[in-house]
């Protein structure tokens, strides 16, 4: 079965044939008029050669006219020298416009990819930036795939791995991007030029000769390709799954963390409330020991004023006596 799968997988993506010359100038020829593109871009991988870094990728590419910026989501660690592939890196505009101004636009305007670093306690910071030139894609080779529609009438595909510059000119690591061109045909109510018209329905007969091989070719693998896209469908709901439970989990663990540091912050304030009505307590004790000890001093000063008075009375009393005495003699005598 795996055997299976790999050769469906081969058979999927098949180039044109270069060998007719109707086919070569019928491409070029089918282009002609206003016409519906898909212009698909997907970030396969990011490498980081000096450092680790919690990345997620953004860009904002003018031809394209995007309401706001694309970016991968969530943010994917990346360890130092290690390639990761990044989640939810794939994204599809339509356009409007003919083959020679949608060759020309992506000619005059590079891809900027800016390569993030999200930090929870910090602002975001740009690890550097990639370019990818896009006006290789329109001479790629035409190829077309059974996974598309029967409308799509072929695509273009280029893979290129550019580098990542920092702010300082130096490459901090590498950036894989593949971009699709699909030509989903003429705009309705246009038509191509009545020049071209023997060639490009030469080209349609052709193309509907090869296609009818191509489904005889194809047939028996479609019940294969049909179980590996039921697979894959699988695959990507479990993955949705695991992400809700995962978002489940965390909101519950926030919520039990934020009661917590509730309830911290309410045992703190109380014990703070405590500690200040004590030290209100200490201070007012401390303030009446003063006040006692100014007053014990005013009282010894007091006492021993008045026992320096009364030493002093004491002496003039002994004085006046010895006097008294001394005249009450002489008197005498």
């Amino acid at each position: 079965f795996l055997a299976t799968i790999s050769h469906s997988n081969q058979a999927d993506f098949r180039e044109a044939p270069k060998d007719l010359d109707i086919w070569d100038r019928g491409a070029r020829l089918l282009a002609v008029g206003p016409r519906h593109w898909r212009f698909s871009i997907e970030i396969r991988s990011v490498r980081l050669t000096e450092r680790g870094a919690n990345v997620f990728v953004s860009y904002s590419y003018p031809p394209l006219k995007q309401p706001r910026p694309f970016r991968t989501n969530p943010p994917n660690l990346l360890r130092k020298k290690a390639t990761v592939s990044m989640p939810h890196s794939f994204a599809a505009y339509t356009l409007t416009s003919n083959f020679d101004d949608l060759q020309a636009g992506l000619e005059a305007s590079p891809l900027y990819l800016e390569v993030w670093h999200r930090d929870l306690y910090r602002k975001d910071s740009v690890v550097g930036i990639a370019e990818a030139d896009l006006g290789q894609l329109s001479s790629q080779p035409l190829q077309n795939s059974i996974k598309l529609r029967s409308s799509v009438e072929g695509f273009r595909s280029l893979d290129q791995v550019c580098p990542i510059i920092d702010e300082d000119g130096s490459q901090v690591g590498a950036l894989r991007v593949v971009v699709f061109l699909e030509d989903l045909g003429l705009v309705p109510g246009s038509k191509a030029p009545a020049t071209f018209g023997p060639a490009v329905a030469a080209v349609k007969s052709h193309r509907q000769v090869r296609n009818a091989k191509q489904d005889d070719l194809i047939a028996p693998l479609k019940g294969a390709y049909e179980l590996e896209m039921w697979r894959q469908a699988e695959e990507e709901k479990f993955r949705v799954y695991l992400l809700d439970q995962e978002q489940e989990l965390q909101n519950r663990l926030e919520e039990e963390f934020r009661q917590k540091e509730d309830l911290r912050a309410a045992d703190f304030a109380e014990r703070k409330a405590k500690l200040q009505g004590l030290e209100g307590n200490v201070r007012r004790k401390l303030q009446e020991l003063q006040e006692r000890e100014l007053a014990v001093l005013a009282e010894e000063t007091k006492v021993s004023t008045l026992k320096e008075e009364t030493k002093r009375r004491m002496g003039m009393a002994v004085s006046q006596h010895e006097d008294a005495t001394r005249r009450e003699a002489t008197e005498a005598e």
